[in-house]
């Protein structure tokens, strides 16, 4: 599943749109940067330590509906970059803890690119990632190709990523008799850059 959050970070117009009666308005155009939050759900059920999940996100149609949100449209976008990432168990019932080292993956589906390394995590305790969410060590080579993705879209592609938990090493071991069982959600934050056109005073007088 995927979810995406919108918050603005940028706001240039509205101190001068307060009192604005009476003046003579002006069409501005303003730069607006939005963060926005792709995330990722794995559920996890594993009786040994190495272990494959994959996720696919459609990112031209997660961004157009972000957009649509918002009243916009990719006309209106100027960039988009990753920025960081975090992960959280959202969902743990166990006995004991575990830890787990892996990697996440990201490779294009809709053509030739990757896989490459998005997100490291070693020797990371399910409990201690349930209280809030951990910030992720991200791989150069995972970004640069999500970025590339991102630059596809500003360019009226439809970029298809596949994410895949690739898990190497788990302590204690899981078996049958004690499997390893939880639900994490893996988040990618990017800023976005939009124009928007306002009505702003002139206060000049034209």
């Amino acid at each position: 599943m995927k979810t995406t959050t919108w918050i603005a970070i940028g706001f240039l117009a509205a101190s001068l749109l307060v009192g604005a009666t009476g003046c003579i308005l002006d069409e501005k155009v303003i730069e607006l940067v939005f963060k926005n939050s792709t995330c990722m759900d794995f559920e996890e059920y594993h009786e040994t330590e190495v272990f494959t999940t994959p996720e696919v996100v459609d990112v031209a149609d997660d961004i157009d509906d972000a957009l649509a949100d918002q009243n916009l449209s990719r006309d209106d976008l100027l960039d988009a970059k990753l920025i960081g990432g975090t992960y959280q168990v959202t969902d743990f019932q166990h006995t004991h803890d575990w830890d787990i080292s892996g990697t996440i993956t990201v490779r294009r589906t809709d053509i030739s690119d990757g896989p490459e390394t998005i997100v490291i995590y070693t020797s990371q305790s399910l409990e201690d990632a349930m209280p809030a969410p951990v910030t992720a060590q991200l791989d150069s080579a995972g970004v640069a190709l999500f970025n590339r993705a991102l630059d596809d879209y500003l360019n009226w592609e439809d970029p298809i990523l596949e994410f895949s938990v690739n898990n190497g090493d788990v302590e204690p071991n899981p078996s049958a008799q004690d499997p390893l069982e939880f639900d994490w959600t893996a988040c990618l934050k990017m800023y976005i850059i939009v124009d928007e056109t306002y009505e702003v005073p002139d206060v000049f007088g034209g």
